[in-house]
């Protein structure tokens, strides 16, 4: 069914639905006036309400730019994933972004250009996600699956009041079904592309007439895209299970308790990362005179200045494996890859080497078509599990106390195969343990005639964990990692008053005290850097030695106290039209740089950015309530960004997190919905995007003044078209669901073979069936009509300079079939 109206009709049309495929975009004769011009119906949309400000309100007098789903609406765009969404919000990127960690579901979210795309505890998301008032602090396992889901809300700018810290960006607020009042149920079975196969199960149980239970489970398996050649494994599948158990239940006429409990299992294979490029570079081994000429003698003056006591090109693992099998092996009679490198008189060395040679590493390992030649373990274990319980007592009309408090877990186990060849290059494992205890306390109220609505409230937060990080690769293997310890407390207020009844001003404000530490534990686990300097055919002179620290056995913490405000006007023009303006603030929190190769002697530490942002909105409603027409223009100072830079002072040669830039981020969004007279519906919104860095310091390794941001597409938009055909067989839906993304980058390099080289265009079709009685549905869909190829992810790692990058799958097909039980439902 079409999402978000209600249509009264006093008789059924009758249409082949399949007519519609080819009038979806014929949306322009949809007879658009402002009376009704169909004798016997009555269309309008429905009320969207959010709770965006803590408190329940229609979305169109809600001054945020929010982007808002209802469960239907997601189920009818074929959203099972939270990565999804970003299709169909403008200027929102969201990937499931694995980088090192060789996770399933690590998510890079970006609002606004402002997000984070490392999963390490001892950095932060800069776009907060919540599930039911509890805020979800890892990114790891925050790719949720759409499960029973009641509204998602899509908050774009700081909320840095109300939501607190890691809300740079903006927050996805997701609401799940909430126990009712009649006994029902629903199975859903979806079959589809690539031996998927998805069981849904949903059911409520009044337990009294104010009290009731519901649950919902499914098992989620789908084969993976890319297929590893030596052990006939499929990367990027699904194998998934998880459920919800929520209850309710009204003790008093006043006091309510909400408690809820939910869990979900990955037993999958690993991301599908695919091998794109391999750089031979290094500062050590090929370095060049003052002319740009190879030059041999500089390698010793290069290596003297950092005070490296080793010859090896350490700074660039691709190039010293086949170092090592071409100058290191022969010296102990292993000649099978003497001819990795090459060398050209006069000039620096050449190291992709022989390209028929199997025991070099070069370009015969690249194959962009599906196929992967790693064989090194690679498997992404994920169990995360939470417990809510929230308490409401209404005190009075005119006052409510609410107490949320939560619990999260989450336990994974992950490696992958860095080099995607049977050579042992980079091995790549990971084990996170993270634990969570949120309580917040929040105090609702009503005064002066119900002019002034305020809300006060205390926010309690603590997080530990361990995060090892084991790599492998030529010089040495590695542990990284340590454990941390996070707590984040927060006093805030926020109040809004209508001046008139046409003017309401919003101030708000939240004080945060944060706390901060990390207890790294790594070391060299084993040293490969040895090699012959005397010809005594005796390995000597190694580089790092076994059991070195690779950074201080020492906790390193900090703490910090930070304000955000928030000042926002509104002025309602007309009973229609709704003006607004805003100025917030907002700040992500510092951290510590938890991977560094060579060894560093500090733990490098990194302050908070901070965003202020100025934002001008609109909210309009006409043509009978059956038009929306939202949007918002807002710019935005970027401070203090947290970027990678490249420090040499002490003999260091790692890069390292500082704040080092500055930026500034100009945008609009526009938001279009519309339920024309003659009953099709279209939806449809734009965004835009100018990131551009001020000030950068002399030290980035990563960014210039000219780069662009990562992740960040210039334009953004979507396009989605419907209608209900009424039929003695029931309704048929044909849905047309078009999404637009231009090129971006993946990583703040702005490296050309990892990024999203073109514009990509997703046109999704479907046609949805539900019977007369409501009780059995129908699905049929394919997304991504053609079959585009596109960039959904990517990595450079400089220190490996391997360069890997994600595909989308591709063309998808899938049937789904409902059924519903009990008392119908619409869900």
């Amino acid at each position: 069914m079409t999402p978000d109206f209600k249509m009264i009709r006093t008789g059924a049309g009758a249409a082949p639905a399949i007519l519609l495929l080819g009038m979806l975009p014929v949306f322009g004769a949809a007879q658009i006036d402002s009376g009704d011009s169909r004798a016997g119906a009555e269309i309008t949309l429905e009320e969207i309400v959010v709770t965006a400000r803590k408190r329940t309100e229609d979305l169109q007098s809600t001054p945020i730019s929010i982007r808002a789903f209802s469960g239907e609406d997601l189920e009818a765009r074929g959203v099972d994933r939270m990565d999804d969404l970003a299709n169909y919000v403008p200027n929102m990127t969201f990937q499931n972004s694995p980088g090192h960690s060789g996770s399933n579901s690590a998510a890079a979210v970006y609002v606004r250009g402002i997000g984070q795309q490392d999963f390490v505890p001892t950095v932060d998301p800069g776009v907060g996600i919540y599930i039911d008032g509890v805020y979800v602090a890892r990114s790891l396992g925050a790719v949720l699956d759409v499960l029973d889901i009641e509204r998602i809300e899509v908050l774009r700018g700081p909320q840095g009041t109300l939501f607190g810290r890691n809300t740079t960006g903006g927050a996805v607020n997701i609401i799940t079904q909430a126990p009712g009042d009649a006994l029902t149920g629903r199975v859903d079975v979806k079959l589809g592309s690539d031996e998927r196969q998805d069981v849904r199960l949903s059911g409520n149980l009044p337990l009294s007439d104010n009290s009731g239970v519901r649950f919902s489970v499914a098992r989620l398996s789908q084969d993976g895209y890319v297929h590893r050649m030596a052990d006939d494994v499929s990367l990027g599948d699904d194998d998934t299970l998880t459920g919800r158990l929520r209850f309710y239940g009204e003790l008093t006429d006043r006091l309510s308790l909400d408690f809820s409990v939910d869990f979900s299992r990955d037993r999958e294979n690993g991301p599908p990362m695919e091998l794109t490029a391999i750089g031979y570079g290094s500062f050590f081994y090929n370095p060049v005179d003052a002319n740009g000429n190879f030059d041999p003698a500089a390698i010793g003056r290069q290596i003297a200045a950092l005070g490296i006591n080793s010859l090896t090109p350490v700074d660039n693992f691709a190039l010293l494996h086949n170092w090592i099998q071409a100058i290191v092996l022969p010296q102990f009679g292993i000649t099978s890859g003497a001819d990795c490198l090459t060398q050209i008189p006069g000039q620096p060395f050449s190291g992709a080497g022989n390209p028929g040679n199997p025991a070099c590493y070069n370009a015969q390992y690249i194959f962009g078509d599906g196929r992967d030649a790693g064989t090194a373990p690679t498997v992404s274990d994920l169990e995360t599990a939470g417990y809510a319980l929230t308490a409401t007592w209404d005190v009075n009309d005119a006052l409510q106390v609410k107490s949320i408090t939560s619990i999260r877990t989450l336990e994974g186990e992950f490696s992958r195969d860095g080099d995607h060849s049977p050579l042992p290059i980079v091995l790549l494992t990971d084990t996170y343990e993270q634990d969570q205890f949120a309580q917040e306390l929040q105090l609702l109220g009503t005064g002066l005639s119900d002019r002034l609505n305020w809300i006060v409230g205390l926010y309690l937060f603590s997080e530990d964990g361990l995060n090892v990080n084991d790599v492998f690769f030529p010089p040495a293997d590695v542990r990284s990692g340590g454990e941390f310890d996070n707590e984040s407390n927060a006093l805030f207020a926020q109040a809004s008053y209508d001046l008139s009844d046409r003017w309401r001003a919003t101030l708000g404000l939240r004080y945060t005290d944060e706390k901060k530490s990390f207890s790294p534990d790594q070391y060299i686990l084993a040293d490969r850097t040895a090699v012959d300097t005397d010809g005594d055919n005796v390995p000597d002179r190694p580089a790092f030695g076994v059991g070195a620290r690779v950074l201080p056995f020492v906790t390193e913490e900090f703490e910090i106290t930070e304000t955000t405000p928030l000042l926002n006007v509104s002025y309602h023009a007309t009973d229609d039209l709704m003006l607004y303006a805003t100025w917030s603030e907002g700040f992500k929190s510092g951290g510590f740089t938890q991977r560094v190769f060579p060894p560093l002697t500090i733990v490098p530490t990194f302050d908070p950015e901070f965003v202020t942002s100025y934002e001008f909105g609109w909210k309009f409603t006409g043509l009978g309530n059956r038009l929306r027409l939202n949007g918002a223009l807002f710019t935005t100072d970027y401070k203090d960004i947290q970027v990678s830079i490249f420090d040499p002072s002490g003999g260091n040669t790692a890069p390292i997190f500082r704040n080092a830039a500055e930026a500034g981020i100009d945008g609009m969004e526009v938001e279009l919905i519309l339920l024309a007279t003659n009953g099709i519906y279209v939806e449809a919104g734009l965004g835009w995007l100018d990131p551009a860095f001020e000030a950068v310091d002399e030290r980035a390794d990563e960014i210039t003044l000219d780069s662009k941001f990562e992740r960040v597409s210039e334009w953004t938009g979507f396009l989605s078209v419907a209608r209900d055909f009424a039929t003695p067989m029931g309704t048929f839906t044909p849905r047309l669901d078009y999404s637009f993304r231009s090129d971006y980058f993946n990583d703040a390099l702005n490296t050309p073979d990892i990024a999203q080289a073109d514009s990509v265009t997703l046109i999704n079709l479907s046609l949805a069936w539900q019977s007369p009685g409501q009780r059995w549905s129908a699905l049929l869909a394919c997304t991504n009509i053609g079959d585009e190829q596109y960039v959904v992810a990517g990595l450079h790692n400089t220190t490996f300079d391997i360069r890997e990058r994600i595909h989308h799958r591709g063309r998808e097909c899938y049937a789904t079939g409902s059924f519903r039980f009990g008392a119908v439902a619409s869900r």
